[in-house]
């Protein structure tokens, strides 16, 4: 069995990284894939990037791709500044001094040693993950992730399926969303609309660098995603040979939990499974376009302060999603203490969601 961690916007949050990896472990996970976002937000940044160095040191994360917050902590997102509230903001700043030599009284539990790699790492390699969309031809055979934008000579078989892996969405790997109850069906959308476009303008459509992963998108694939920090499967029903008839895009189910629709006062549609029903239990993929969120490690936005991750089987072409029980979300809470992070983000620690408007 080929078992496949998913994880994703992990935020500096190192005690809910440890208790998804134990929980992982506890369930044969082998290796897994990273959607982005390991700093940010929570405050301990040096010891959650050790932990994914060691992780890839293993030969364990095949996959590890740069989110919204990654790069804004790199200095790399220009529109950081105007995007990110200033409570984010605020957090970067302060991960960036965890990691500077001058501000010892921030400095982590990791040797000196470990500090220096760290470092290293986010002076070179670190700014150099993938920003793009990756696009992964898994065999079940081969747990070692093939990176490639070309489709591979054997057909598409259950044996070789491609898999879209992007922070946010294909059409804006950092910083677009794609939530349940209202991005995914803009996005179907855009699928349609890309189907109807000549094939001469279709570059035009989508910026070409972008463009492999989105012609994948229109077929039969999976999409991994991160970002929104809200757990979600939703499988479409196989495309007919119509593809601008958009019942085409109808979603057969969408497993998430009801908040986000409460949230958004909308009533759940026909094909709504609330995911809190189902934890543990694999779901399987559909046989056309799917879409997996796995939520976040580290900051829960729906309500429930555990720690969320998900579980893919690629032979089996399933999914399970998890609540991590084992995690103490107090031993965050103290150490953004000091310094003192922002209070809406020590608010989501506490409540696992928004703080409401004052």
């Amino acid at each position: 069995m080929a078992l496949i961690g998913l994880i994703s916007d992990i935020h500096s949050n190192y005690a809910a990284l440890e208790a998804v990896l134990r929980h992982a472990k506890q369930q044969q996970v082998e290796v897994y894939w990273c959607l982005g976002d390991v700093v940010g937000y929570g405050p301990q940044p040096a010891r959650c990037l050790h932990k994914m160095l060691e992780l890839k040191a293993n030969g364990q994360l095949p996959v590890w791709i740069m989110g919204n917050h990654d790069a804004a902590f790199l200095g790399l997102d220009r529109l950081a500044s105007k995007l990110f509230k200033k409570s984010a903001l605020r957090a970067i700043e302060l991960n960036q001094l965890h990691l500077d030599n001058n501000y010892k009284e921030l400095k982590e539990e990791l040797s000196p040693e470990d500090y220096r790699l760290v470092q290293e790492w986010c002076k070179g390699e670190f700014k150099s993950l993938p920003r793009e969309p990756k696009i992964i031809w898994q065999k079940p055979s081969n747990l070692e992730a093939v990176q490639r934008a070309e489709q591979p000579s054997d057909p598409l078989t259950v044996d070789s399926w491609p898999y879209v892996v992007v922070h946010g969405s294909p059409t804006g790997p950092l910083s677009a969303y794609l939530y349940p109850h209202a991005h995914f069906s803009q996005f179907l959308g855009m699928v349609a609309a890309y189907n109807l476009v000549k094939e001469e303008l279709k570059a035009r459509v989508i910026n070409p660098k972008l463009l492999p992963a989105f012609q994948l998108a229109v077929q039969k694939t999976t999409l991994v995603s991160g970002h929104t920090h809200w757990q979600y499967l939703g499988c479409l029903e196989p495309f007919t040979e119509e593809p601008h008839d958009r019942s085409d895009y109808s979603l057969a189910a969408q497993y998430c939990t009801v908040k986000i629709f409460d949230d958004a006062s909308l009533t759940p549609p026909q094909s709504f499974r609330p995911l809190d029903e189902f934890y543990g239990e694999p779901l399987p993929l559909g046989p056309g376009l799917s879409l997996i969120n796995p939520g976040s490690v580290g900051q829960s936005r729906d309500g429930d302060t555990r720690p969320s991750y998900a579980i893919l089987d690629n032979v089996a072409r399933t999914v399970r999603f998890y609540r991590v029980d084992d995690y103490d979300k107090e031993i965050t809470l103290r150490y953004m203490e000091k310094p003192t992070y922002p209070e809406d983000l020590i608010y989501l620690i506490r409540h696992g969601t928004v703080a409401p408007p004052q």
